[in-house]
């Protein structure tokens, strides 16, 4: 099994658990680590993976 999981998430999209194998977290995990892509926040637990885009906003997002 392969799992396909896009790098970029439409706004307001409700997360979801997707089956993976702990291969596929590694690889997955190694990818965004070796590149430019989106910082990302991967779970995995129980055969189930999550990723949770954490967006480039920054410190310096906020007006004070």
């Amino acid at each position: 099994m392969t799992a396909v999981i896009s790098s970029r998430l439409p706004s307001k999209q409700i997360l979801t658990w997707k089956k993976a194998t702990w291969e596929e977290y590694e690889q997955i995990r190694d990818r965004y680590e070796n590149s430019d892509t989106p910082r990302v926040k991967l779970f995995f637990h129980n055969g189930l993976l999550l990723i949770d885009d954490m967006g480039w906003e920054g410190i310096n997002h906020s007006v004070v």
